[in-house]
Protein backbone atom coordinates (compact mmCIF):
# COMPACT_ATOMS: atom_id res chain seq x y z
CA UNK A 1 0.00 0.00 0.00
CA UNK A 2 3.03 2.26 -0.06
CA UNK A 3 2.41 5.42 1.92
CA UNK A 4 -1.42 5.38 1.58
CA UNK A 5 -2.12 4.05 5.07
CA UNK A 6 -0.38 4.18 8.43
CA UNK A 7 -0.87 2.48 11.75
CA UNK A 8 -0.87 5.01 14.57
CA UNK A 9 0.08 3.87 18.07
CA UNK A 10 -0.87 6.47 20.65
CA UNK A 11 -1.63 6.85 24.34
CA UNK A 12 -5.19 7.07 25.64
CA UNK A 13 -5.81 10.52 27.11
CA UNK A 14 -7.74 9.11 30.08
CA UNK A 15 -6.51 5.53 30.50
CA UNK A 16 -2.90 6.10 29.48
CA UNK A 17 -3.11 2.73 27.68
CA UNK A 18 -1.67 2.08 24.24
CA UNK A 19 -4.25 2.60 21.50
CA UNK A 20 -4.21 2.01 17.74
CA UNK A 21 -5.80 3.60 14.68
CA UNK A 22 -5.42 2.83 10.98
CA UNK A 23 -5.41 6.13 9.07
CA UNK A 24 -5.35 7.17 5.43
CA UNK A 25 -2.35 9.28 4.46
CA UNK A 26 -3.53 12.23 2.39
CA UNK A 27 -0.01 13.46 1.63
CA UNK A 28 3.51 12.12 2.05
CA UNK A 29 6.69 14.20 1.87
CA UNK A 30 9.53 11.84 1.07
CA UNK A 31 12.30 14.38 1.77
CA UNK A 32 11.27 14.72 5.44
CA UNK A 33 9.44 11.38 5.82
CA UNK A 34 6.40 13.37 7.00
CA UNK A 35 2.94 11.82 6.74
CA UNK A 36 -0.22 13.93 6.72
CA UNK A 37 -3.63 12.63 7.78
CA UNK A 38 -7.07 14.18 8.24
CA UNK A 39 -9.35 13.53 11.18
CA UNK A 40 -12.49 12.69 9.23
CA UNK A 41 -14.72 13.00 12.28
CA UNK A 42 -13.10 16.27 13.28
CA UNK A 43 -11.93 16.99 16.80
CA UNK A 44 -14.33 14.37 18.19
CA UNK A 45 -12.21 11.44 17.01
CA UNK A 46 -10.69 9.58 19.93
CA UNK A 47 -7.30 9.25 18.25
CA UNK A 48 -7.26 12.99 17.54
CA UNK A 49 -8.12 13.86 21.15
CA UNK A 50 -5.44 11.45 22.35
CA UNK A 51 -2.65 12.89 20.21
CA UNK A 52 -3.74 16.40 21.18
CA UNK A 53 -2.92 15.51 24.77
CA UNK A 54 0.16 13.36 24.04
CA UNK A 55 1.66 14.19 20.62
CA UNK A 56 4.56 11.73 20.87
CA UNK A 57 3.39 8.64 19.00
CA UNK A 58 4.64 5.73 16.93
CA UNK A 59 3.64 5.23 13.32
CA UNK A 60 4.10 2.26 11.06
CA UNK A 61 4.00 2.47 7.29
CA UNK A 62 4.47 -0.91 5.69
CA UNK A 63 7.35 -2.55 7.58
CA UNK A 64 8.82 0.80 8.64
CA UNK A 65 7.96 1.65 12.26
CA UNK A 66 9.32 4.77 13.97
CA UNK A 67 8.62 7.35 16.69
CA UNK A 68 6.91 10.52 15.50
CA UNK A 69 5.46 13.75 16.82
CA UNK A 70 1.96 14.84 15.84
CA UNK A 71 1.38 18.46 14.85
CA UNK A 72 -1.96 19.96 13.89
CA UNK A 73 -1.54 22.15 10.83
CA UNK A 74 -2.68 25.74 10.67
CA UNK A 75 -5.71 26.40 8.49
CA UNK A 76 -3.56 27.76 5.64
CA UNK A 77 -1.25 24.73 5.65
CA UNK A 78 -4.21 22.35 5.91
CA UNK A 79 -5.84 24.02 2.90
CA UNK A 80 -2.66 23.56 0.87
CA UNK A 81 -2.50 19.86 1.73
CA UNK A 82 -6.21 19.39 1.00
CA UNK A 83 -5.97 21.23 -2.32
CA UNK A 84 -3.78 18.51 -3.81
CA UNK A 85 -5.84 15.75 -2.21
CA UNK A 86 -9.17 17.07 -3.54
CA UNK A 87 -7.72 17.30 -7.04
CA UNK A 88 -6.63 13.66 -6.90
CA UNK A 89 -9.60 12.26 -4.93
CA UNK A 90 -12.72 14.47 -5.26
CA UNK A 91 -15.13 11.58 -4.70
CA UNK A 92 -13.38 10.53 -1.50
CA UNK A 93 -13.93 13.99 -0.02
CA UNK A 94 -17.61 14.00 -1.02
CA UNK A 95 -18.10 10.52 0.44
CA UNK A 96 -16.44 11.59 3.71
CA UNK A 97 -18.77 14.59 3.89
CA UNK A 98 -21.83 12.36 3.42
CA UNK A 99 -20.53 9.95 6.06
CA UNK A 100 -20.39 12.71 8.66
CA UNK A 101 -23.72 14.23 7.58
CA UNK A 102 -22.45 17.22 5.59
CA UNK A 103 -23.68 18.02 2.09
CA UNK A 104 -21.10 19.65 -0.16
CA UNK A 105 -22.36 21.98 -2.89
CA UNK A 106 -20.92 22.04 -6.37
CA UNK A 107 -18.31 24.77 -5.94
CA UNK A 108 -14.71 24.53 -4.77
CA UNK A 109 -15.61 27.04 -2.05
CA UNK A 110 -18.27 24.64 -0.71
CA UNK A 111 -15.72 21.86 -0.58
CA UNK A 112 -13.17 24.05 1.20
CA UNK A 113 -15.79 25.17 3.76
CA UNK A 114 -16.26 21.51 4.68
CA UNK A 115 -12.56 20.78 4.72
CA UNK A 116 -11.90 23.77 7.00
CA UNK A 117 -13.73 21.80 9.70
CA UNK A 118 -11.41 18.80 9.37
CA UNK A 119 -8.14 18.93 11.35
CA UNK A 120 -5.06 17.92 9.38
CA UNK A 121 -2.19 16.40 11.33
CA UNK A 122 1.43 16.01 10.27
CA UNK A 123 3.45 13.15 11.75
CA UNK A 124 7.11 14.17 11.81
CA UNK A 125 9.74 11.53 12.61
CA UNK A 126 11.45 12.00 15.99
CA UNK A 127 15.12 11.34 16.42
CA UNK A 128 16.48 9.12 19.17
CA UNK A 129 17.85 12.23 20.90
CA UNK A 130 14.29 13.59 21.24
CA UNK A 131 13.02 10.45 23.01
Amino acid sequence: MGHRMLLLTHKGRISGKERYAMLEVIKYEQATNTHYVASGFGEKSDWYQNISKTPDVTIQVGNDKFPARAERLTLDKARAVFHDYTQAHPNAVRNLAKLVGYEIGSSQEDMMAFLDMIPVVAFHPRTTAED
